[in-house]
């Protein structure tokens, strides 16, 4: 049996993405050279290396991508879908085309969305949702907060926690998974690195006008 990609074992890492005006703002360079990269999402683990790609840029993300270990995306590690064209419903299968999961969005009245994840096997689920309902009605409501917090919670054990850090430059969003976490991990990281075009909160990472 192949071993996971040590990607998928990291209990902390941080999503990362830079807007164009990280050009203009030296002091955000990183340990790695990679973080200057414009817009492209990149995961890092807390000793600032560089083990995941998202292989489109912010701010105009794509419903389908990749998720490579480089960033030229030669490595496939997984791929995110929509299940049909127009669908809301995301798919995530692994590099082979074996499905992993399904994101599926479950709308409320003013609150924000929460999502839906159903393992492809063993029929374990798990909700993406806001860690309190003061943020989901202000994201329901449309507006705008400089600090997001969610909680992605297995049908059992502990929750992961995901947290976006409420400077606007660059995109930084922290995941922590205790070790016991249940759900997939490869699930896990495609959610992270869904966040951006599922929740809209990559508006700032566009050129300023």
């Amino acid at each position: 049996m192949t071993a996971p990609h040590p990607a998928f074992l990291l209990e902390q890492y941080t999503v990362l993405a830079n807007s164009p005006a990280v050009l203009t703002k030296p002091e955000l360079a990183g340990i790695d050279p990679l973080t200057r990269r414009v817009g492209l999402f990149m995961v890092f683990d807390s000793g600032g290396r560089s083990w995941a790609f998202r292989d489109d840029s912010a701010p105009r993300l794509r419903p389908d991508f990749r998720i490579t270990s480089d960033p030229d995306g030669r490595d496939l590690l997984l791929r995110v879908a929509p299940e049909a064209p127009g669908s809301k419903r995301q798919l995530v299968t692994a590099a082979d085309g074996a499905p992993i999961g399904a994101f599926t969005p479950r709308p409320g009245p003013l609150m924000a969305r929460c999502w839906r994840i159903d393992e492809a096997r063993g029929g374990r689920r798990a909700e993406l949702r806001d860690r309190d309902w003061r943020s989901a009605l202000a994201r329901g409501l449309g507006l705008k907060s400089r600090r997001e917090a969610w909680l992605l919670t297995p049908d059992q054990g502990r929750p992961a926690f995901l947290f976006r850090e409420p400077e606007p430059f660059p995109y930084r969003l922290r995941v922590v998974a205790p070790p016991e976490f249940a759900l997939d991990r490869r699930l896990l990281l495609a959610a992270a690195l869904c966040l951006p075009a599922l929740e809209g909160l990559t508006d700032y990472l566009a050129p300023a006008r």
